[in-house]
C-alpha cells in the first residue's frame, strides 16, 4: 500500500512539475521552439492527465466534491455556445473556448487525487494540509523554473530588456514576469503567514525578497497585487476598534478630499495612467451594448473583431498588435458570456471570498483587484491564475470521511 502510495504521490509530483514547466515555456519569446512546444503540450497534457486520472484514485473511502459546480458548468457552456453561436469565416477561436474548461477539469482532478493522498496519513485538516503540499511543491518548481531559463537566457546573450526599455527577464516581457514574479511571492508569502504550517526558513524569507525586487522593475500590476495581499493581511484584517474607526474617517476625507480634483481627470489621463486599456474597454463595452447585454461573443471574439475594425486609424498602440488582451478579465468574461456569465462568476468569487480566512481572503482579493486590469483569469492556464484557482478550488471543496 505504502510503494502504491509513494509512487502515485510522485507521479502527481512530477505531473505538476511537467505542466507548470510548458506553461512556463508557452512564454519564452527567445525560442519559437520552446513557446511551440509549451503552447501545444499545456493542454495536451491536460487531456492526457483527465484521460488517466481514474487510475490514480487511492481513496474510495473519501468523498470529495466541488461546491457550485453546476455554475462552472454553465459558465462553461454559455461560453461555449457563444463561440459556436457568432462563428464566422474570422472566427478561429473556437478550440480556445473548448479548451477553456480542460483546464479547470485538470486542475479539479489534480486537486482530488492530491487530497486522496494527504488522507492516507492526516485525518484531520486534510484540505490545508493539501494547499500547503500543493503550494510547497509549486514553489519548488517555480524557482527551479526561475533558475534554469535565467541561466538560459543569460548564457546565450538574449536581451532581456524590451522595446519599451523595461525588464523583460527571459519572458523579454515585463508583463508577464512581473506576474511570474508576483506569483512566486504570494506562494511564498502564504507558507510563511498560513496558521497550520509557517514556513519561517531562510530560502522562503529570499524568495520574497528576490520576488519583490523582480516585481519593482517589472509590472505596475503585479506590483499592486504584491502590495495589497500583505496590506490586506498584515493591516487592514486587524485593525478593529477606535482604530478602526479612526482609520474609516481618514480614509472617508481623503475621498471627500480626492472628489474635488476629479475635474482634473480627464480620458486621455486615464488612458495613459492605463497604458490604453480605457481605450479598449470603452470599445468593448460599445460593441457589447450593440450585440446585447444577455448575448456575448465567445472567449477572444471580440477580441478580434475590435482590432480589425479599429486598425491603421492611429488609436492608441492597437496598430502595432497581432493579437488584442481585452486587459481585464471581468470585460473579458462579460464579452464570451453576457451578463449571466458574469453573474454566476460574482456569485462564485463573491461566496468563496467571504467564508475564508484573512489570509486566504487577502491573496483572493488581491488577486482579483489586478484581474480588473489583467485578462489573466480568463486565461487559466497563467501563473497567476493557476495559483489563483487551486486556492479556490481547495476552499469550495469538501470532503467526507468513512473513518
Amino acid at each position: 500500500m505504502w510503494t502504491k502510495y509513494r509512487f502515485k504521490r510522485s507521479l502527481l509530483n512530477i505531473s505538476l512539475f511537467v505542466y507548470i514547466t510548458l506553461i512556463v515555456m508557452n512564454s519564452i519569446k527567445f525560442n519559437e521552439t520552446i513557446a511551440e512546444i509549451g503552447s501545444i503540450g499545456k493542454l495536451v497534457f491536460c487531456i492526457l492527465f483527465i484521460s488517466t486520472s481514474l487510475f490514480l484514485n487511492l481513496n474510495s473511502v473519501l468523498k470529495i466534491k466541488l461546491k457550485n459546480y453546476a455554475l462552472f458548468i454553465l459558465i462553461a457552456v454559455i461560453l461555449v455556445f457563444n463561440s459556436f453561436y457568432y462563428i464566422s469565416s474570422t472566427n478561429n477561436n473556437f478550440l480556445a473556448n473548448i479548451a477553456f474548461p480542460i483546464y479547470f477539469v485538470f486542475y479539479f482532478l489534480f486537486i482530488k487525487n492530491y487530497i486522496s493522498i494527504i488522507a492516507l496519513k492526516n485525518r484531520t485538516n486534510i484540505l490545508e494540509l493539501t494547499k500547503i503540499k500543493i503550494l510547497s511543491l509549486f514553489r519548488v518548481i517555480l524557482f527551479s523554473n526561475f533558475v534554469f531559463w535565467f541561466i538560459l537566457a543569460y548564457g546565450t546573450g538574449v536581451n532581456m530588456i524590451n522595446f519599451d526599455e523595461n525588464f523583460g527577464g527571459f519572458f523579454q516581457d515585463e508583463i508577464h514576469f512581473g506576474l511570474f514574479a508576483a506569483t512566486g511571492f504570494i506562494i511564498s508569502f502564504y507558507l510563511r503567514f498560513n496558521n497550520l504550517q509557517k514556513d519561517v526558513s531562510i530560502f522562503n524569507y529570499v524568495l520574497l525578497l528576490v520576488y519583490f525586487i523582480i516585481v519593482l522593475f517589472t509590472s505596475r500590476n503585479a506590483l499592486m497585487i504584491t502590495l495589497i495581499i500583505p496590506f490586506y493581511v498584515l493591516v487592514f484584517s486587524r485593525i478593529k476598534g477606535f482604530v478602526a474607526i479612526f482609520f474609516y474617517t481618514f480614509i472617508s476625507i481623503m475621498i471627500i478630499e480626492f472628489y474635488h480634483y476629479l475635474n482634473l481627470i480627464t480620458v486621455e489621463n486615464i488612458n495613459t495612467i492605463t497604458s490604453g486599456r480605457l481605450t479598449i474597454w470603452m470599445l468593448a463595452i460599445e460593441e457589447i451594448n450593440q450585440n446585447g447585454w444577455f448575448g456575448g461573443f465567445g472567449l477572444l471574439n471580440l477580441n478580434d473583431i475590435i482590432l480589425a475594425r479599429n486598425q491603421g486609424i492611429g488609436l492608441f498602440y492597437l496598430d502595432r498588435l497581432e493579437y488584442l488582451s481585452l486587459h481585464s478579465s471581468f470585460v473579458e468574461l462579460l464579452a464570451g458570456g453576457g451578463v449571466l456569465a458574469i453573474l454566476f462568476f460574482a456569485y462564485l468569487i463573491i461566496k468563496s471570498v467571504i467564508k475564508v480566512d484573512n489570509l486566504n481572503r487577502g491573496i483572493l482579493l488581491g488577486i482579483l483587484i489586478g484581474a480588473f486590469f489583467e485578462s489573466y483569469l480568463m486565461q487559466p492556464f497563467m501563473l497567476i491564475s493557476i495559483l489563483f484557482y487551486f486556492i479556490f478550488f481547495i476552499n469550495n471543496i469538501s470532503v467526507k470521511t468513512g473513518y
